[in-house]
């Protein structure tokens, strides 16, 4: 079944002392669940089709046409208003190019004030949320949506500014996404959204290269939620660890590192009990460097490379002690 069918329309512009025929005779049906892709070059014509059809053209526009039929309405034939009542609550337009999108929000927006509390005020509302949500602009739909009487919840809050966090990442607008992640933290009522807006924002931090962002979201998972794994959180006590100490920070970095030499389970635990011991070989504290070395490898590992990297960093320590025999037989 047709959900819209187009037959024979023509538009023309009355312009200074002249006419305009930007579409002639084009028919076309969209079936309903049925997507269609009008394709042309710039001018020739697509977006005063579609305007023509949601009879949203200027007074100066001429519009004409054997039939537009959309879910049964014979469109040609209503009004204005009657037009309008059918805007967003049964048929819509998202513009997206050109500057239009600002016209669209004008029109959803002008619109949600003058009906509100109605059906098509609701469907407005929506359609611009999925304008929002495409330009991550969160706190100002919300303000949109208070105006029009409905306060997002908190989980409708949450979910459009994960998204916005999504949509910044995948453009690569990588800084914009951790600033998200930073609003569902601050205002997430969910331990579980926090606990994956933490963790999504010391991931991006990481491939973004942003030092400081990572030192900032694994010192946040570690004052934390109760909802992120013990891989995880000993994922963050590696990272803060390097952070401070490629900072200068030795003292925290080292409490990091000893908290991590405890973990006998994740790879996270196994890397940073090595680059303790590689800290306490490069500043000559031999002793307590072979101690580490020594449990890290009575107790086991389930990971082969940093057990191989134990058992070299611990003979390069018999041979700076003297033990050069010890040290022959790794």
């Amino acid at each position: 079944m047709n959900l819209l069918e187009v037959r024979n329309l023509n538009t023309s512009f009355h312009i200074g002392v002249g006419t305009v025929q930007a579409v002639r005779g084009i028919s076309f049906h969209v079936d309903q669940g049925e997507s269609v892709g009008i394709v042309g070059e710039s001018g020739s014509g697509k977006s005063v089709t579609m305007l023509s059809v949601m009879g949203l053209l200027p007074d100066y526009a001429d519009i004409t046409a054997d039939s537009i039929l959309f879910d049964g309405h014979e469109m040609t034939r209503l009004n204005a208003k009657e037009l309008r009542a059918m805007h967003g609550s049964e048929i819509g337009m998202i513009f997206q190019e050109n500057g239009q999108t600002d016209l669209a929000i004008h029109q959803y927006t002008t619109l949600i004030d003058q009906h509100k509390d109605t059906e098509e005020a609701a469907a407005a509302l929506e359609s611009l949320k999925q304008i929002y949500n495409a330009q991550g602009k969160v706190n100002e739909y919300a303000a949109i949506a208070q105006r029009a009487g409905k306060s997002l919840s908190p989980e409708e809050l949450d979910e459009m500014t994960e998204n916005a966090a999504v949509m910044a990442t995948a453009n690569g607008e990588y800084a914009k996404a951790l600033d998200f992640y930073r609003q569902i933290d601050a205002q997430t009522l969910s331990e579980d959204m926090k606990a994956k807006a933490l963790q999504n924002g010391l991931e991006l931090a990481g491939k973004a290269g942003n030092k400081e962002a990572e030192l900032e979201f694994a010192t946040k998972i570690l004052e934390g939620t109760s909802k992120i794994s013990p891989d995880k959180v000993s994922q963050a006590r590696l990272i803060r660890a390097q952070n401070y100490m490629a900072n200068g920070y030795i003292d925290p970095a080292l409490q990091d590192y000893k908290e991590l030499a405890n973990d006998n389970v994740t790879v996270y635990g196994a890397q940073g009990t090595v680059e303790l011991a590689q800290y306490l070989y490069d500043t000559q504290q031999y002793k307590e460097a072979e101690s580490r070395l020594d449990t890290f490898i009575d107790n086991g590992t389930p990971y082969p490379y940093w057990l191989a990297r134990a058992f070299i960093l611990l003979s390069d320590v018999y041979t700076k002690t003297g033990r050069d025999i010890e040290a022959h037989e790794y």
